[in-house]
Parts: structure tokens; C-alpha cells; sequence
């Protein structure tokens, strides 16, 4: 099994911006799951169809005069993209390696 769990491609220029951070497809074959391109994003689901892993990424809080002039007005304040998994399969990746993770962070 590959030690890089994790495959981030993060690309920020005036024209083109986009992060994307995904579980390595190896480990994801590992765990059972397919992921696809989904309304909602990029997702990971098990054989029952049931949504395991999530990738987000927002833009918002725009900076703007009112006036929608130039390409400044078009830029956002705040940038993110996050990558969820459930508790149950996160304790499944886990147990794939040696080195334990030291921190988890959850949020209903």
C-alpha cells in the first residue's frame, strides 16, 4: 500500500483557481469505495451507494464596490476546500498504517 495517503493539486492565479485534495485512489480501492463526480462534488460512496468521503471548496465574500468593473471586484475575501470522511471510515484508513493520527476533528 502507497505511504501518500493523501494527492493535493492547488492552483491560484487570477484566471484559474482551483484546490483539490483527494484520498490517493489506491487507498480508496483498499477501503471499497468508487468515487465519482457527483451535483454535489467530488464524492467517494460505498457498494450501497451511501456517501463516505466529501471534497468542498467555496469562494466567498467577494470584494467589490458595488460596481462590477474590473476583475478586482470579482475577487473573494475567503478561500477553502476541505476533504470529510466518515468517523467509521476514517478509523478504517487509520488502521492501514503504522503511524497513528494524533488529531481528529469533528463537527455534526
Amino acid at each position: 500500500l502507497t505511504s501518500q495517503i493523501i494527492i493535493a493539486r492547488l492552483q491560484e492565479d487570477l484566471i484559474e483557481f482551483y484546490n483539490y485534495i483527494w484520498i490517493n485512489p489506491q487507498i480508496i480501492e483498499t477501503l471499497g469505495l468508487k468515487t465519482i463526480r457527483s451535483i454535489n462534488g467530488l464524492i467517494a460512496i460505498n457498494d450501497k451507494g451511501v456517501e463516505i468521503i466529501k471534497m468542498r471548496s467555496w469562494r466567498t465574500n467577494y470584494v467589490a464596490s458595488g460596481i462590477s468593473t474590473s476583475l478586482h471586484d470579482e475577487l473573494p475575501k475567503s478561500i477553502g476546500t476541505d476533504l470529510i470522511i466518515q468517523k467509521d471510515y476514517f478509523k478504517k484508513l487509520s488502521a492501514l498504517f503504522v503511524a497513528k493520527p494524533n488529531y481528529v476533528v469533528y463537527r455534526k
